[in-house]
């Protein structure tokens, strides 16, 4: 047999200090109902019906240091296993985003790149240009481009050439305005004024009268260049006509030159027209 010490401590409240020689326990509860941890380590749940001494034990056994070792390294190698398929998913993510934005580069860089040959001459042209080129996602171009420009100044140019692209096409396009090189007062009046066409003058002229009988004298010869004779009366003929000013010019008129593209119309017809649509005539080359 052997010496024994066993004493129980009662604290209230149902909590019990136990003293033994192999160390210090507690347990706590009512009667019917105590959980007791033992000096061994191990939890002993007691569960019965008072008075009649039927009652139920289950006592949990103590893990040693093997199964915590094993329960470690399960848990360790767990950890390891679900970092690995992180860092699997991660770099799978990365290489999934890296390729979408190299398609989006390359989409870019061929509407650019199109758009060189679309605006060419034009200013519009070299800048689009100069965007596929700053664009393009070739690795050994992006290293010589990152060289030179860097981090956010590489953005900031693309924008900025973007802008200077669209905005030179917008400035290139310009409609054509010209007459035809005949043009009747009807297509003038499309031009100049939608609303009040001007008034369609029927115009005759006069056959002129030749003489019965050549004169006896010599005719003096004609010299080289002749002076521009003086059209007659309510005669057609061709005029500029500047719309801003609403002037008539002959078209050997000084003044002729400087009239912009825009506003310079070629007319033929009779002045008297022109005149009665509100458009005055030139002061230098005095058109009538």
């Amino acid at each position: 047999m052997g010496f024994r010490f066993r004493k129980s401590i009662n604290l209230g409240g149902g909590f019990r200090v136990n003293l033994s020689k192999s160390g210090i326990g507690y347990s706590f509860g009512t009667k019917g109902a105590r959980i007791t941890k033992t000096t061994r380590g191990t939890r002993r749940t007691t569960i019965g019906i008072p008075g009649t001494g039927i009652s139920y034990s289950a006592e949990t056994k103590k893990s040693s240091a093997k199964q915590r070792s094993q329960k470690k390294g399960r848990c360790s190698s767990m950890n390891a296993t679900n970092h690995r398929n992180n860092s699997a998913s991660h770099a799978q993510k990365k290489s999934s985003k890296t390729s979408s934005r190299k398609k989006w580069m390359w989409a870019f860089t061929i509407f650019f790149a199109l758009g060189f040959f679309a605006f060419f001459p034009s200013f519009a042209s070299f800048f689009s240009l100069m965007t596929a080129a700053l664009l393009a996602p070739i690795r050994k171009w992006q290293r010589i481009i990152r060289r030179h420009v860097r981090g956010w100044l590489r953005t900031v140019l693309i924008i900025i050439l973007v802008l200077l692209t669209f905005l030179t096409s917008l400035t290139a396009d310009s409609t054509d305005n010209s007459l035809p090189a005949n043009p009747t007062p009807d297509a003038i009046n499309a031009l100049t004024s939608e609303s009040t066409p001007l008034p369609t003058i029927e115009v005759t002229i006069e056959p002129t009268i030749e003489p019965t009988a050549e004169p006896t004298a010599k005719p003096t010869p004609e010299p080289t260049t002749r002076p521009t004779p003086k059209p007659t009366e309510n005669a057609e003929r061709d005029y500029v006509v500047n719309i801003k000013t609403e002037k008539i010019h002959y078209p050997n008129c000084r003044s002729v030159s400087d009239i912009k593209s825009e506003n310079k119309r070629e007319y033929h017809g009779t002045i008297d027209a022109l005149i009665n649509r509100g458009y005055k005539p030139c002061g230098i080359c005095k058109p009538r």
